[in-house]
Order: C-alpha cells, then sequence, then structure tokens
C-alpha cells in the first residue's frame, strides 16, 4: 500500500486550482512561478508545483481573475452552441458575439510570450530556435509572438477559434472570428495594431500556423 503523501496545508496544487476554475493560461499570467515544488512520490523525477493559498485566495478575489474566469466560461459555452451548427449559423453566431480581451501590461506581455514561445520550441526539439537574449529580438518577430500569446491565452473564443480550424466546410467562419478578435487586440493594444493587421491578411487554411 502505497504511503500517504500529504501537502502543507498552507499550500495547495495546480490539480486543486483546476477544481477551483483556474485555467493553465491564467495559473501563468496570475500566479507566475510556483512558491515550492515537492517531488512527486509516485511519479519519478516529476514535481509538484506548490501555490501559497494566502496569494491564491488574495488573486481570486480580484476584478481581474473574475474577468478571465468569465472568459473562460465564454469559451465552453461557445464550444457547446456552435458543435452541430452548419457554417452559415456559425457565421451568424460569430457576428452576435462580443469579443473579450483583458489589457495586461506590455512588458509582462513579452515576457509570457517568450517564455512560451521557448516552451513551445523545445517540446518540438527545435532548442536551436529557443530565445535565450530578447535584445538581439527582431521587432515584427516580438509582436508576432506576442499577438499569439495574447489571442491564445488573454481572449474570449480562442478555443472556437482553434476547433474550427482546418475543418471542411469552416474556413469562412475560421476566418470571420480570427480577425475579429485581431481587430478587438489591435484596438485594446494598438502598440501591436500593425502585427494584427498583417496576421489578418494571412489567407490560409493554416494547421499549422499561427
Amino acid at each position: 500500500m502505497k504511503k500517504e503523501f500529504k501537502i502543507d496545508k498552507r499550500c495547495i496544487t495546480k490539480e486543486e486550482l483546476k477544481k477551483r476554475c483556474w485555467t493553465d493560461s491564467m495559473i501563468k499570467l496570475l500566479l507566475g512561478n510556483p512558491d515550492d515544488t515537492v517531488k512527486d512520490p509516485y511519479y519519478g523525477n516529476d514535481t509538484i508545483k506548490l501555490y501559497l493559498v494566502k496569494r491564491v485566495s488574495r488573486i481570486e478575489n480580484s476584478a481581474v481573475f473574475f474577468r478571465l474566469m468569465g472568459m473562460s466560461v465564454e469559451r465552453r459555452e461557445a464550444m457547446k452552441k456552435v458543435a452541430r451548427m452548419e457554417e452559415k449559423e456559425i457565421l451568424k453566431y460569430i457576428d452576435s458575439i462580443e469579443i473579450k480581451v483583458e489589457k495586461v501590461d506590455m512588458k509582462k506581455i513579452k515576457k509570457l510570450a517568450i517564455k512560451e514561445y521557448n516552451i513551445h520550441q523545445a517540446e518540438v526539439d527545435h532548442v536551436e530556435n529557443m530565445i535565450l537574449d530578447e535584445k538581439y529580438l527582431d521587432n515584427a518577430f516580438l509582436s508576432r509572438i506576442m499577438v499569439n500569446y495574447i489571442r491564445h491565452n488573454l481572449t474570449s473564443y480562442e478555443d472556437l477559434l482553434e476547433e474550427l480550424r482546418g475543418k471542411e466546410g469552416k474556413y469562412e467562419a475560421y476566418m470571420k472570428l480570427k480577425n475579429k478578435i485581431l481587430e478587438k487586440i489591435a484596438e485594446v493594444y494598438p502598440e501591436l495594431k500593425e502585427e494584427c493587421n498583417r496576421q489578418m491578411l494571412i489567407k490560409r487554411d493554416d494547421k499549422n500556423g499561427e
């Protein structure tokens, strides 16, 4: 029989955060690095990330937490609504929805975008592409990964966009929703408007692109 494993009562695990309606992007944005880690007793070299309950509770009472949680709920509801819709119905639905984009300090967006980019490069075994020194970054490239980070993590309806990507008979709906999201990002982050406009010009059924 496995020995009972106990976590410090002052801390909470990522799994427990998920039960409290936190998403991965919310954890990265609002909590950042864990306050502590412990070795997972059941899965070899894995570690368990721990977050102070006091810090978690403080953030859960903030306005930004409720806004992000609301966007997460909207994403799930949108997925349910369009599951059986034909493209014409989806296009009408897209016209009716309001896109929300959370405003975050640009310096924080840059840091998180680089981190997410590096994680992705490591996952696909392209460590040679990882960003080790941002001072050598091209501004256009940096703007691109920042817009991508915002779209993937700080907007409503991104899950629906991913569901439409590459699906037969859903191209027009995919492009319409993608452009609507990009237009809102440009409105909230005018510093990234040029990159948003560039991405709106990309008209391709891209399963692996931006």
